[in-house]
């Protein structure tokens, strides 16, 4: 039988993210601000090299906020009548307003950000900057994400499948 809890959370969004970023900065130079790929064969068969400026933006993730909820608690969704609330009746917060918050509202179940670390930034390709000193390696760039998009999306389906 299929294992609909781990599905949902090996595919939360937290989990997705933070893997993608962890492949993405191994090919980052931190100190040169540049990211390098390979992608096609140039005429001798050998693989291109491009190499694309990066800039450090907002984390997805946590939107900057270095914490998110732990997706262990919620990868599946949280009903209403869910019996996780159950243990909200003995809660004691209350917002500015006086109004009570549960322990999921307040906090109480946030890790550490799993893609940011903390840090509130990742690195990402600068396509500004790109647009203007790398125009065919922003033409690979492109193509690469977009192979490595249906390639995500044949693993997917083969995960539904049950391969």
């Amino acid at each position: 039988m299929y294992d609909w809890e781990e599905h949902n959370y090996r595919n939360d969004h937290r989990n997705v993210e933070s893997a993608a970023q962890a492949k993405f900065d191994a090919c980052c130079d931190k100190e040169a601000m540049t990211y390098t790929f390979h992608w096609g064969e140039d005429e001798n068969g050998d693989e291109r090299a491009f190499t694309l400026p990066i800039k450090r933006v907002v984390c997805p993730t946590c939107n900057g906020e270095g914490k998110h909820v732990n997706p262990s608690i919620d990868a599946g969704g949280i009903g209403g009548d869910d019996e996780f609330w159950e243990d909200d009746q003995d809660w004691e917060e209350e917002d500015e307003d006086g109004n009570p918050v549960s322990r999921y509202k307040s906090g109480v179940y946030d890790v550490t950000c799993y893609t940011c670390h903390g840090n509130n930034v990742v690195l990402d390709i600068d396509l500004e900057a790109a647009s203007i000193s790398a125009s065919e390696a922003l033409e690979a760039w492109e193509d690469f994400c977009q192979d490595q998009a249906e390639y995500e999306s044949e693993c997917a389906a083969e995960r539904r499948w049950g391969c």
